[in-house]
């Protein structure tokens, strides 16, 4: 199952991010147990007139005053798809578990960052992140 990506804005001149969703049925033993994800890959593509995110910029969610760290992040540079324009493509790679994805589906504010790169998550970003959220986690 995959998130359509959602835009986040950044206020940073000229940097356009955007973060998908995705994940794989880790199936569970047993008749009355239904299969939930085993880990939720989150994927930023960030362009911008220049590289914005070092080799492993640290990704933190702010869920209800408390600091959250997934899986640590990894960049991959895509300098094959520089345009005309100078535009530069990154693909940041990280990973949470389905106990961060349901707290930040429960969470009525969450606050990311991405190596510099602050932002509140607007309440679009939220809602998707919560149908998501629905749908991989059987409405558990």
């Amino acid at each position: 199952m995959k998130l359509k990506s959602q835009t986040i804005p950044t206020g940073a001149s000229g940097q356009r991010l955007m973060v998908a969703l995705e994940y794989k049925i880790k199936p569970q033993r047993g008749p009355t147990q239904s299969a939930i994800p085993e880990m939720v890959n989150i994927i930023f593509t960030s362009t911008a007139p220049a590289r914005v995110y070092e080799r492993d910029p640290q990704l933190v969610f702010l869920i209800g005053g408390e600091r959250v760290r997934p899986v640590p992040a990894a960049v991959n540079d895509d300098y094959s798809r520089l345009s005309s324009d100078k535009v530069v493509t990154q693909t940041v790679f990280s990973g949470m578990t389905e106990g961060t994805l349901r707290r930040i589906s429960r969470a009525k504010e969450v606050e990311m960052k991405l190596g510099s790169t602050e932002v509140k998550l607007s309440e679009d970003v939220l809602s998707a992140f919560r149908s998501f959220a629905a749908c991989a986690l059987n409405g558990n």
